[in-house]
């Protein structure tokens, strides 16, 4: 690249414009390890950064990743989140933690149980299945563990509580007999279960 950029003649007559582009090349090339980002790396890196993010988003893409306004998403990056500390790149901790949250996810979108064994396209995808199944159903990026749930939440509020038992019944104790060891004719009445039935709705219909 230095010598397509700045031949011999030039280093000779223009040395500070030679220096100057040299480092400007330098600076592009080094996000990825020396090699200058193609046009498609560069779409799927700004794809994760807008999906990590609901506010960008939201914000930038009216929730729909076919509506985005690409060049207002990178200005967001070069001018407010290298600054804020977001995460551009798709291949991080946050989403490996999600992933190995749902090992399933994982295996059926990359063929492997390795987070390092995915590609970039895939790694899209995962982010891809985070904004628009995971984060819908509470889940984040985080690496912290998940909070225990508590026993009030796992038990459901339709579940009545249990009734009380009722009490065993009570065995009438036995009635003293009368003379001579019979029982009296209104005892006998009084114990006629028929009877009693009847006196018993006598007495409600009469107030007592």
């Amino acid at each position: 690249a230095v010598r397509r950029v700045c031949p011999a003649r030039s280093v000779m007559h223009a040395p500070v414009v030679c220096v100057l582009v040299f480092c400007a090349a330098a600076a592009i090339a080094a996000p990825t390890g020396g090699r200058t980002p193609t046009a498609a790396q560069l779409a799927k890196v700004n794809r994760c950064y807008v999906l990590r993010y609901e506010d960008l988003f939201g914000g930038y893409c009216s929730h729909r990743i076919d509506s985005c306004n690409w060049e207002g998403v990178l200005e967001h990056w070069n001018t407010a989140g290298k600054k804020e500390g977001r995460i551009r790149a798709c291949k991080h901790s946050d989403l490996e933690c999600y992933v190995k949250r749902n090992p399933d996810v994982m295996q059926r979108t990359c063929g492997t149980s390795a987070f390092s064994g995915c590609s970039q396209d895939q790694l899209v995808a995962l982010m891809e299945h985070y904004a628009f199944v995971g984060r819908p159903a509470g889940q984040s990026l985080s690496c912290d563990p998940l909070p225990a749930t508590s026993e009030v939440s796992r038990t459901p509020a339709s579940v009545p509580a249990p009734l009380p038992e009722l009490p065993a019944p009570q065995t009438a104790p036995a009635q003293p007999q009368g003379a001579g060891g019979s029982t009296s004719e209104a005892e006998e009445i009084l114990r006629d279960p028929i009877f009693a039935a009847k006196l018993k709705n006598l007495m409600a219909a009469m107030g007592y």
